[in-house]
C-alpha cells in the first residue's frame, strides 16, 4: 500500500495497518542539505561511491523524492560496479522526474484540447523551463504511455501494470486514464512526430518553443 497524502495517526486504519504490517516505512520531505546527506549515505550503505556533482544532478531530477532516489541509486551502482558514480552518469542512466503539470498538458493533448494545451505549454515556460526540457518531458511521457497501453491491450490490470512497467505509482495512477484515450497507433505516430522534433530541434532548425506549439497544433 502507498499512501502519497498526509496520514492522521489517529485514523483506525492506519493503526490497524500499522499494528498488522510486516514492513513499514515513512518517506519524510527533507531538506537539500539533508537530501545530499541521504544520497551520500545511501551510496555508502549500498557499497557505492558518488561525485559531489552527481549528488547535485540527483536532487535536480528529483528534488526530495527519496523513494525515486534511492531506486536510481541501486541501478547507478549495480551499472558502476564499484566505480565512483558521476555526474554523466546520472545524465546517460537517469530521467528526470515528470512535472505534475505536464500530466495536464498531456490530457489536453490526448483530448484534442489544443487551445488548453497551449496555455499550459506557455505557463512551464513562464516558470522557467526551458523548451528542450519541455520536449523532454512530453517525450518521456509519451513512451510510458506506449508502454502502459501495450499493457493495457495485453488485459492487464492496474496492479499488474505496475509491477511489470517499473513505473513510479504516481505516474501510472496518472497516465494509466489518459491511454486509454489514445489508440496505440495514434501513440507510436506520436512519439515518431516527437522523434523529428527532436532532431530539428537539437540541430537549429527550429525554435524550441515553436516546433513544441507545432507540434500540438498538427496532431
Amino acid at each position: 500500500i502507498f499512501e502519497g497524502e498526509k496520514i492522521k495517526k489517529t485514523n483506525s486504519l492506519f493503526k490497524l495497518l500499522l499494528k498488522k504490517s510486516f514492513k513499514k516505512q515513512e518517506f519524510k520531505e527533507l531538506p537539500p542539505a539533508k537530501t545530499k546527506e541521504f544520497i551520500k549515505k545511501e551510496t555508502e550503505n549500498f557499497g557505492g561511491k558518488i561525485h559531489s556533482l552527481a549528488i547535485a544532478k540527483l536532487i535536480s531530477y528529483y528534488e526530495n523524492d527519496l523513494w525515486q532516489i534511492e531506486e536510481e541509486l541501486k541501478k547507478l551502482i549495480a551499472f558502476k560496479f564499484k566505480e565512483e558514480i558521476q555526474e554523466k552518469d546520472i545524465k546517460s542512466l537517469c530521467e528526470a522526474k515528470i512535472n505534475p503539470n505536464i500530466f495536464d498538458t498531456i490530457e489536453s493533448i490526448s483530448r484534442g484540447n489544443k487551445e488548453r494545451a497551449l496555455k499550459l505549454i506557455s505557463g512551464h515556460i513562464e516558470t522557467g523551463e526551458n523548451g528542450l526540457k519541455i520536449l523532454s518531458m512530453i517525450n518521456f511521457q509519451f513512451r510510458n504511455l506506449i508502454k502502459i497501453k501495450s499493457l493495457i491491450e495485453q488485459g492487464k490490470d492496474l496492479f499488474q501494470i505496475q509491477k511489470l512497467s517499473k513505473l513510479h505509482p504516481f505516474v501510472i495512477r496518472k497516465a494509466f486514464p489518459i491511454a486509454r484515450n489514445f489508440s496505440m497507433e495514434k501513440l507510436k505516430n506520436i512519439y515518431q512526430k516527437l522523434f523529428l522534433l527532436d532532431y530539428k530541434i537539437k540541430t537549429g532548425k527550429i525554435d524550441p518553443r515553436l516546433g513544441i506549439e507545432m507540434f500540438v497544433l498538427e496532431i
